[in-house]
């Protein structure tokens, strides 16, 4: 089930995302949990939030996750 968090950030301005858990994160990229968790360890992508002890995906991250990891079959190298 995807959350929405407000943020205020240091000028007032409020900004909202849609955010999802680490089980659902996985599930929406198709990699396990523990690959998800290992590649935050080795800080590499997709982009993650820490808020206390919790993990929280933003939808946008994963979106730019996936699409950075497209193949396109016509191209050439």
């Amino acid at each position: 089930m995807e959350r929405t968090i407000k943020v205020t950030t240091g000028d007032k301005q409020s900004v909202q995302y849609m955010v999802v858990d680490e089980k659902q994160a996985a599930a929406y990229v198709n990699l396990s949990v523990k690959t998800l968790q290992a590649r935050r360890a080795a800080h590499k992508a997709p982009d993650f939030l820490k808020i206390g002890r919790s993990i929280r995906y933003r939808m946008a991250d994963l979106d730019a996750f996936l699409v950075a990891h497209r193949v396109d079959p016509e191209a050439r190298a």
